[in-house]
């Protein structure tokens, strides 16, 4: 007879899980372009395994906002008729920037530097 003060149950689950990693977001020329998202996908080496009827799951994160961005550019300023070429450093906070810049005229063989604000109103 069933007694459930005087079982013991010897229970030896060997269950151990898989993921893989892969990033969402569009390309243009092979170059992310937008916001990427991380996705995360966890499953289990036997596939008797789920956990409310689900087999696998999906979780999205999202990529850190902060960044830290260094460029070169060159900028043509119409009213000198005059062409700059420099560098450019931005630390990035989700919609906000932080710039600085140094451009140099080769015609005018003058120096310039800038230091800004950003704001991106399309993320």
């Amino acid at each position: 007879m069933y007694n459930p003060k005087n079982t013991i149950l010897d229970l030896d689950v060997d269950v151990s899980s898989k993921s893989v990693s892969y990033y969402d977001g569009k390309k243009i020329l092979g170059f992310n372009v937008g916001t990427s998202t991380l996705y995360n996908t966890i499953w289990w080496n036997d596939p008797r395994i789920k956990i409310n009827s689900v087999d696998h799951i999906i979780v999205e994160n999202k990529l850190p906002q902060n960044k830290l961005l260094l460029s070169a550019k060159s900028e043509y300023r119409f009213n000198a008729d005059q062409l700059w070429i420099g560098s450019e450093a931005e630390l990035k906070m989700n919609r906000f920037g932080i710039y600085g810049n140094y451009m140099y005229n080769p015609a005018g063989n003058s120096h310039e530097k800038s230091a800004g604000l950003k704001y991106y109103i399309f993320k």
